[in-house]
């Protein structure tokens, strides 16, 4: 006997398909709505001041290669506070060769921030002949921690006759020990008629940026038998005549049939004739050790630095002391912050 349920399994099934079949053309008549909704309006969603919008529709316009409409778009877009659009904007208008309108790009992303804008603009404005507002350009770049700028700066105001507005940024670059900018300074100061602080300066400048400690290794070629290993530590403060005096702790060892060693103080002092060139001279005195006793020693050495800013400096030179031989040395000296990094990393 059939019963109840079995006699409407089918009336069922077929309600079922008709459920499926009014959900399927729903769907595709919601999809073909969809597909007929009009894109965004970026041109005018960007006039209405959507920044978003704005570079959205500047790619698509720069890869149709509407370049000019590009950087309009993009300019847009800068004036609403978009700094990577407004560096966008002064690339696209240095190479359409529009290069008032790139500078005024650049100053934008430079007044919020961005130093290299501000170079950038300032290397502009230079090139088109507004060397004063060249000048404020490079000015926020040097408030920004930029030396270079600061130099550039100076130099400008210099140019145009702006000796105490030239003075500040200059003084940034003395004090961060830059020898161009110690010079520069020392002119102004000689254009406003301050020559004893001018000959200072100048003086300065020759070894402004010499290292203040040094670590100093050398090899000495003993002329009558026993070379050796000598290890400076050498101290050159600003303080002690700009670094014309210096003084320090020496250690020789030498093979002179059996090992000696000498342990010693000196003072010496560096004339410079360039930033790059001094010869020096120093006297040493201490203690001379092998395996028998301790002599006292006194020495005297005569040579020729060549500086490398504060990196460092090459040296030759002749020495001789009282108990130890003559010698001629080969030496180099390192910024004691870079010898450190190098033994570091040495392996």
């Amino acid at each position: 006997m059939e019963t109840p349920v079995a006699r409407r399994g089918p009336l069922h099934a077929l309600r079922g398909w008709l459920v499926l079949l009014s959900v399927a053309g729903s769907a595709c008549v919601t999809d073909d709505y969809a597909s007929t909704r009009p894109p965004p309006d970026y041109p005018a969603l960007c006039e209405a001041g959507d920044s978003r919008a704005c570079e959205v529709w500047a790619r698509r316009l720069f890869s149709e290669g509407r370049r000019e409409e590009a950087a309009a778009a993009y300019g847009r877009a800068c004036r609403r506070d978009d700094t990577p659009a407004c560096l966008t904007e002064g690339q696209l208008r240095m190479e359409l060769g529009q290069r008032e309108e790139a500078a005024a790009a650049y100053e934008q992303a430079c007044l919020r921030g961005g130093m290299s804008a501000c170079l950038t603009e300032g290397r502009l404005l230079t090139d088109l002949g507004h060397r004063e507002e060249a000048a404020v350009a490079y000015g926020r770049a040097c408030q920004q921690g930029d030396t270079s700028a600061c130099l550039t700066e100076g130099r400008l105001r210099m140019e145009l006759g702006d000796l105490e507005g030239a003075e500040p940024p200059l003084r940034k670059t003395y004090d961060a020990g830059m020898p161009d900018g110690t010079e520069a300074l020392a002119d102004v100061r000689a254009a406003r008629g301050d020559e004893a602080g001018a000959e200072r300066l100048r003086y300065e400048a020759l070894s402004i940026d010499k290292s203040v400690v040094e670590l100093v290794i050398a090899y000495r070629f003993g002329l009558g038998g026993g070379n050796g290993l000598a290890l400076d530590l050498n101290v050159q403060p600003m303080a002690f005549l700009a670094r014309r005096l210096n003084v320090g702790v020496n250690m020789v060892v030498m093979d002179r049939g059996s090992a000696t060693v000498g342990l010693n103080g000196y003072a010496g002092y560096q004339y410079f004739v360039s930033d790059w060139a001094a010869p020096y001279a120093r006297v040493l005195s201490g203690s001379l050790l092998d395996s028998r006793r301790a002599r006292f020693d006194v020495g005297a050495e005569a040579g020729l630095k060549l500086f490398a800013g504060p990196l460092g400096h090459a040296a030759f030179a002749f020495g001789t002391s009282l108990e130890g031989p003559t010698y001629m040395s080969l030496e180099v000296g390192m910024d004691w912050i870079v010898a450190l990094y190098i033994l570091a990393h040495a392996h």
